[in-house]
């Protein structure tokens, strides 16, 4: 395993941005409370459920996007 040069650079990254995403929607979902949720219909549930799921499968795909800086090797 090889880290990356630049610690800072790496909030930068389209998939940390992504992941930071789909964790904070999923904190949220969890910081609700119960009484809540339970006046909620179930699809707010499993729509954010797939919401984080699509957000972090685009952190996966942003893995392979080229995110040097302009004019960087």
């Amino acid at each position: 395993m090889k880290f990356i040069s630049n610690p800072k650079e790496v909030w930068t990254h389209y998939s940390t941005l992504a992941l930071t995403f789909a964790g904070s929607v999923q904190g949220m979902w969890a910081a609700l409370p119960e009484s809540v949720k339970q006046d909620l219909p179930d699809t707010v549930g499993k729509a954010i459920a797939w919401v984080t799921f699509f957000v972090a499968m685009a952190g996966l795909g942003g893995k392979f996007i080229d995110q040097a800086p302009n004019g960087a090797p």
